[in-house]
């Protein structure tokens, strides 16, 4: 027993948890899916996946800036709207970049971890990770960009055989759920593009634009087709 010691009662503070990656399994609105791969078909992969998401308004997460600058001027070539972030671009030419990325000129941003810091775009449906992180916290950093506001968002992993324990630690350690994808088929690819296309033009409003002195021209250029002929050809203009 040890006398003599004063006892006295403990301050109460306003206390905060903080969690580190170890601990945090991710938001809720977040699905993760992987694509497990051979490495030399990681780009068409990542091709087929914006393919078969329309509306994609995302992020490509590379682990260098040498893979993003590749990446960004193969997707430009075949007419992706994809644009880079790096240090090399001057405090300009990055807002500029931002502006056009917030305003969805652009729908995809490809970025590295550091180049990505201070990136805050709330509207996000997709983070892809396009090179694997080599950190686990890099992943939840990354995936956490989507999925907010109550919106839901998915992390897209596309991976090759050297890849994959870092996807099993991940796993692990943030408890998250990967589910295991299938390449899209130009099937898929062609589905999706079509309903897409359904949506937009029954989510047009027509009353935007006056049409009634085009009417009857429009009538007469389009009185030889049938219903089935006339879905048909606008479907075939937009699919080709």
């Amino acid at each position: 027993v040890v006398t003599g010691v004063q006892t006295c009662a403990l301050p109460i503070y306003d206390i905060k948890e903080i969690s580190t990656a170890s601990k945090n399994s991710g938001s809720v609105n977040i699905k993760h899916e992987y694509y497990f791969v051979q490495a030399r078909d990681k780009y068409e992969t990542l091709k087929r996946v914006l393919d078969v998401n329309p509306d994609i308004y995302g992020i490509i997460f590379c682990n260098t800036r040498l893979e993003t600058q590749q990446i960004t001027a193969k997707l430009a070539a075949e007419h992706y709207t994809a644009a880079a972030i790096s240090g090399e671009l001057s405090q300009p030419q990055r807002e500029q970049v931002m502006m056009q990325f917030r305003n969805k000129q652009i729908k995809l941003l490809v970025a590295t971890d550091v180049a990505a810091r201070g990136i805050d775009v709330k509207e996000l449906s997709h983070v892809i990770h396009y090179g694997f992180p080599t950190k686990v916290e890099y992943y939840t950093h990354r995936s956490g960009r989507t999925g907010r506001a109550n919106s839901t968002g998915v992390s897209i992993s596309i991976i090759h055989s050297r890849e994959s324990y870092m996807l099993k630690m991940i796993a692990n350690v943030t408890k998250v759920k990967f589910e295991s994808k299938q390449i899209p088929t130009a099937k898929d690819i062609c589905t999706a593009q079509l309903l897409n296309l359904i949506e937009r033009i029954t989510e047009t409003k027509t009353d935007s634009v006056d049409l009634a002195p085009y009417m009857p021209i429009i009538e007469e250029k389009l009185s030889h087709l049938t219903r089935e002929e006339l879905v048909h050809h606008l479907v075939s203009v937009e699919m080709s």
